[in-house]
Parts: C-alpha cells; structure tokens; sequence
C-alpha cells in the first residue's frame, strides 16, 4: 500500500513528508509560498508573459505540482487580465465607431431600419433590440467589428498567450493526486474534517510533532499568494487526456477516498474528475442521478469549468505530465526551454539531479537567455554549475531578507545579485566539490561515497576555515 504523509504548512497549503530521507520536501513556511518566492518572483515570470508571445517551461521533480501550479496560475491570472482590458477597449470602440450590425435573427430588417441613424439615437435603439432579442441564442450583433477584430490582434500580440510545460517526477501517485490537493487550509473547515486531521497527526507512525514545532503553527499565515480553481482543474484535464484512465487505478482511489486524508483533497476536484470520467454519457438511471447532478453543475453552472475552457479555447496549453526519472528524460529531450525550474530533493542526501554531468544536459536544453533556478545555495552545486559554463548568482527573499536560492544562466546580463567573495571561496573549498554521475545511471549512496572520497584526498581548504574567516574578518558582508 501506498503511503502518503501530508501535513499543513504556515501559508496554509499542504506539505509532504518523505519517510524514505526522513525529511521535509516542502518548506514549512509554506509549501505555495516557496513556489512563488524561489522560482517565480526571482524569474520575473509575470513580466516576462507581457513581452512574449509564448514560454516554456521544464519541472524538474514535479511532485504534487506546485512550481507547476504557481506557473499556471500567473498565465491564467494573465489572460484573464488582458481579456478584461480588451474588451473594454471593445467597448469604447463600440461607442466611437459603428462599422456593421451583423444578426442572423428574423429581426434584421428592423435592425437595418436603424443602420443609418446618428450614434445617439442608435444607443437608444440597440438596447431596445437587444432586450427583444435576449431570449434568442443565435443573436448575434457585431458593432465596429473590423475595428474590433484588429484591435483584439493587437492587444493578444503584446502578450503571452501559449504555454508549454514539461514537468518531470518518477512518483506517479504524486503527479495523479497533484489536482486534488486542496489550495490552502480552511481553517474553520467543518468539525468532521478537522476532527480527522487531528485523528490522522495523532496516529500516524511520523514525528509530526517535529514537524510541528519546525513548522511553528502559532506564526502568522501568509495569504498573499492564491491559486486559482482553473489552474487544477487544467492540470485534472491534461491527465485524463495523456491517459483517460488514471482516475481508475486503485492506489489513487485508496489515498483519494481514505477518511485520514479526507483534509487535504478538494472534494470540488473529486467531484469534477468523475464528471471527466462521465460527461460523454447522458444516463438517467436511479443510480447514476450523481452523474447526471455533475453534468449540470460543470457544464452551466460552474465558473471555473467555463473558465478552465475558455482558456483552453483561445489559448495554447501544453501541459505533458512525464512520469520518468529527469535523467532518462533529459537525455532523450530535444526541446529547449526559457526557465527552468529545478526543485530535486535536497542534494545532501539524494544528489542524483545535482551532478556535474546531468547540469550539462541542462546547459543543452536552456535557451540563450533562459533561467535555472533552485532553492540550493550549497557551494557544490553552485561550483557544477560553473564548471559547465553558467553564469551563477543568487535569489533574494524581499520577505525573508536573506539570500534563498541560486539561479544559473548563459546571459551574465540577467544576474541580479552576484555571488560575493564569500561565496566564491567557499566554491573553492571543499565544500565546493561538486557530485559526479558520469552514465546518469548511478544511485544516491554510490554518488555521495565517491564525492566524500574525492573531497577527503583534496587539498583544497575545509569550508570550516573560510567560514571563521569571514565570521571575523566580514562579518557585515556575510
């Protein structure tokens, strides 16, 4: 059976522990949170969709999707936006400009009576068309349309309007459930559910209560970053259509309908992958009366489904969900990306996505002023970047005020914040010394007992001297 072990962090939305490296893969300060602070504000993903026309992407260890997540949600929050803008740029060239009233209606005679008629009184007889028509589905009026359909080419060219993500893990139970979990805690969520997460710490066979006390539950939630319905249920979409079966396979049903787990999945999403699996029947039998409620609901009546398709309608989404290891995949991959987004877990103790030669597969599949960025700050990783011909610097945390991550790149131009004298001696130190994985084929134990062997016959300086140091000689610097 497989075994999940999510927990709530302090934004609000869910972690997971990984029993296997006795560790944390999501920060406790907040698993959205870190997404939005690590990758997305240091990319400048939000003004990089408002001067391209298209972005693409590549997630390495996807997990439950929240870099994935973050990704989309800035794209939707984005094309929603600009729809917003244009068509009040559509309004106002209604009001100026009338170039054609177009109906297929048996009313046209008594539009055309008014074709002529200044702008003024034309408003007044439009609404009164309008409303007689209101009821008629196949009404359609069309004022400016030139104008309007050149002005609708103008304002989409100035903005991102295709996406493509690969994102890449070897946990398919993480990548199947990822739509379900919910987008943040409800912290008045009903006493049932809440009386089940408390069963479910109490009971499971994890330290939570280390988890607890790192993740410190008395801290202020941060709620400054919000995923929206639409992004999850896209990410729902993509797989069923990448494999319309999924939702059948009995360890994902086992997680998704167990009363532990009950907390952290969105029972909206639950209900809206069995419409997926049933929108195609129409049945009336007593038994499938549930089928048929969801038709209704999802196909009439729920704003985020009509959403979810109107961007996938009038806009490129290309979401391919691989459940592979990130090395087999890389060196198969022919495609190159403008960010990279590589979220591995931490390199102490699984480096088999933090080698030398697997950062040079990387270097291939980055575009010319594309970005990698990750939450390492480790001297070794930074040093293989290096040696593979990045330019490296690092992320800061505004929040935080601290320095959080690193981001590697092939323009020197895109550097915000350099690697200081401190962090360069500290690449030359031991501590630099980065992983070696000459096939991509080896595993974690034989990586780290090769670099602990190269590090030991090294006459390089320990990282222990140059952290004492600086401690006396640049403390401010540090």
């Amino acid at each position: 059976m497989y075994e999940l072990y999510p927990y709530f962090t302090n934004d609000g939305t869910v972690g997971l522990f990984s029993c296997v490296e006795n560790d944390i893969y999501h920060s406790t300060y907040g698993a959205l949170s870190e997404s939005w602070s690590k990758f997305i504000i240091p990319s400048h993903f939000e003004d990089y969709l408002v001067t391209h026309d298209e972005v693409k992407i590549l997630d390495i260890c996807y997990g439950i999707g929240y870099n994935t997540k973050t990704a989309l949600n800035v794209f939707v929050k984005n094309y929603f936006k600009n729809k917003k803008k244009l068509n009040s740029k559509q309004h106002r060239l209604m009001r100026s400009s009338i170039a054609a009233i177009d109906t297929n209606n048996a009313g046209t005679g008594e539009v055309e009576k008014f074709y002529n008629k200044d702008v003024g009184f034309f408003k007044k007889i439009l609404q009164k068309i309008l409303l007689r028509f209101k009821s008629a589905p196949s009404c359609i009026v069309a004022i400016g349309g030139d104008n309007i359909k050149d002005a609708r080419v103008k304002e989409i060219s100035k903005n991102c309007n295709k996406i493509l993500i690969d994102a890449v893990d070897s946990d398919n139970i993480l990548i199947d459930i990822s739509p379900f979990v919910i987008k943040e805690q409800k912290f008045n969520f009903g006493f049932a559910r809440k009386k089940n997460y408390n069963n479910y710490l109490s009971t499971t066979n994890i330290k939570y209560q280390q988890i607890n006390t790192i993740r410190n539950p008395t801290k202020k939630i941060n709620k400054k970053f919000k995923l929206k319905e639409e992004t999850l249920i896209i990410i729902l979409q993509k797989l069923f259509e990448q494999n319309s079966e999924f939702f059948d396979d009995p360890n994902l049903q086992q997680i998704l309908t167990a009363k532990k787990y009950s907390p952290f999945f969105s029972k909206y999403m639950l209900n809206f992958a069995r419409f997926c699996q049933n929108r195609r029947c129409y049945l009336s039998k007593k038994q499938n009366k549930s089928t048929f409620v969801h038709n209704i609901y999802y196909r009439y009546l729920s704003k985020s489904y009509k959403n979810a398709n109107d961007l996938l309608l009038n806009t490129q989404i290309e979401l391919n969900l691989h459940k592979n290891d990130a090395r087999k995949f890389i060196k198969a991959n022919l495609s190159k990306y403008n960010f990279i987004f590589l979220d591995a877990f931490t390199p102490a103790k699984s480096p088999t996505l933090w080698t030398v030669q697997f950062f040079k597969e990387l270097h291939v599949a980055l575009e010319d002023d594309g970005m990698i960025l990750t939450y390492s700050n480790s001297a070794a990783i930074r040093n293989a970047f290096l040696q593979n011909g990045f330019y490296v610097g690092k992320i800061y945390d505004e929040n935080l005020k601290k320095f959080t991550g690193t981001v590697a790149v092939k323009n020197e131009y895109l550097i915000e914040h350099k690697l200081s004298d401190y962090d360069l001696d500290l690449i030359g130190s031991k501590a630099g010394v980065f992983f070696q994985d000459e096939n991509l084929e080896s595993d974690s134990h034989t990586i780290i007992k090769n670099r602990e062997k190269e590090t030991e016959s090294s006459n390089l300086p320990s990282s222990s001297k140059i952290v004492k140091g600086y401690k006396k000689n640049h403390a401010k610097e540090l």
